[in-house]
């Protein structure tokens, strides 16, 4: 049996210093989030917000095992584990770290401190059902939902990607850089978080202020056809060795055109730095990646991903680690 040992982070800073040797994609949510909050953005609002404590941290001797980090906006913990780590720990040590978990977020933040986590799934599971015994058992009646938003989180890597293929010629991919082009693409980024079953996240004035901050990091891409706005991509949780591909979205008038994957393909090989035709020739600001991070929702477009160098159903041909993961959202109520 490991030697497993539960750490508290107050400071932000000290959990991103803890977190740098375990910079991977099965790793980005959790950590990325958290990086999100912390950057400047000129007014506008951060992306999400951390709660105190902002985040639990699980070792073995000095490796990071597993992370919870608590949001804000919208209210949840976030669960990571390092990629190939969950398959290497027994069931016996799996319930040992989520014990250590459970005591921590009760020590933290109370008996009502835990309502929604968001993670692997498997550990998602085993961390809620292990919560509403743990809460049972100290007199807070407590009773979880079952699984929600199913899906598959997946990256690519430069042994990865495709051979770049140029875009079709009418499409045109830029970086969106002005408030005009911001105020075109609105209803589009409506339109995705409304298609994608959020009735909390479609109020205009909430996508609005997502959208200054995405234009203030420079961090969405659109597509263009004869001067109309057409598609977008947007990127986040920016760390150290990997970046996020937040939205991939089409107009349904222009769909089954290729537009998705070329925004696609060109966005995941800027970050891996790349290049495609077109791109800015000094790169990503943020330095190249060496991995970028996805998450698919939808079975029927997992196939433009696998097209792109996403590694859906595939090892990573560098590692031989596992290319993806099951993620799912649990949430609890008090009575």
């Amino acid at each position: 049996m490991s030697n497993f040992r539960l750490h508290t982070f107050h400071k932000p800073e000290e959990y991103v210093g803890a977190c740098a040797a375990s910079d991977d994609s099965f790793m980005n949510y959790p950590f990325g989030t958290f990086l999100d909050s912390l950057h400047p953005t000129s007014g506008s609002g951060h992306l999400c917000e951390l709660l105190d404590p902002p985040a639990l941290v699980v070792y073995d001797d000095k490796q990071l095992i597993i992370s919870m980090t608590r949001m804000s906006d919208p209210a949840q913990w976030v669960l990571g584990i390092p990629r190939g780590v969950e398959e290497e720990l027994s069931a016996e040590e799996v319930s040992a770290v989520i014990s250590l978990l459970i005591s921590g977020v009760a020590s933290a933040a109370g008996l009502k401190g835990f309502d929604k986590v968001i993670g692997p799934s498997s550990l998602v599971d085993a961390l809620v059902e292990g919560w509403v015994a743990y809460a049972n058992e100290h007199g807070q009646a407590v009773k979880a939902f079952n699984p929600s938003s199913p899906s598959r989180r997946s990256y690519a890597t430069r042994a990865s990607v495709p051979p770049p293929s140029p875009a079709p010629s009418h499409l045109k991919i830029e970086r969106l850089t002005t408030n005009e082009d911001a105020e075109a693409l609105l209803p589009l980024m409506l339109d995705f978080f409304i298609e994608g079953s959020q009735p909390t996240l479609d109020d205009e004035e909430y996508v609005r202020r997502r959208l200054r901050v995405f234009l203030e990091l420079g961090s969405i891409w659109i597509c263009r056809i004869d001067g109309q706005l057409v598609g977008y991509s947007a990127v986040g949780r920016v760390t150290p060795r990997t970046v996020a591909i937040r939205n991939v979205y089409v107009a349904p008038s222009h769909r089954r055109r290729g537009i998705a994957e070329a925004l696609t393909r060109a966005v995941t090989r800027f970050y891996l730095g790349l290049g495609f035709e077109g791109a800015p020739s000094d790169g990503p600001a943020e330095g190249a990646k060496d991995e970028i991070c996805l998450n698919v929702s939808r079975e029927e477009v997992e196939r433009i991903y696998k097209r792109a160098g996403f590694l859906l159903d595939q090892a990573d041909p560098d590692t031989g680690k596992p290319g993806w993961f099951r993620s799912s959202v649990r949430s609890v109520q008090y009575t």
